[in-house]
């Protein structure tokens, strides 16, 4: 038997799932305008790539978060790598520019 679980950051507009490696969920929301996020079963991180619009963060693997983002100059890819595994929500994702974290209450 198969199980579904829904995933919505922040009670957003949209949540768009996008990868997913040792637990840890990518993809971005949209609240206005697309932002990246991570979540990592319990707990959400929104981030922006500095100076982005728009940030869409579309798969992670290991330790790399692969997507793109808009500037108003055009559309770029990117590339994070998350300083230490398990740590990036703690600083939220470091260069990226957290937007905010919650933890959610299992019940």
């Amino acid at each position: 038997m198969r199980k579904f679980s829904q995933i919505d950051t922040f009670g957003e507009y949209e949540t768009i799932a996008g990868g997913i490696d040792q637990g840890n969920i990518v993809g971005y929301y949209s609240d206005m305008g697309p932002h990246g996020f991570m979540y990592d079963g319990v707990t959400w991180a929104g981030f922006d790539v500095p100076g982005a619009i728009y940030t869409y963060a579309s798969d992670i693997d290991g330790d790399n978060i692969v997507g793109s983002y808009f500037d108003g100059s055009g559309w770029h890819g990117f590339v994070y790598t998350i300083p230490e595994p398990g740590t990036v929500l703690l600083v939220g994702l470091g260069g990226l520019g957290a937007l905010r974290r919650r933890r959610l209450v299992k019940g």
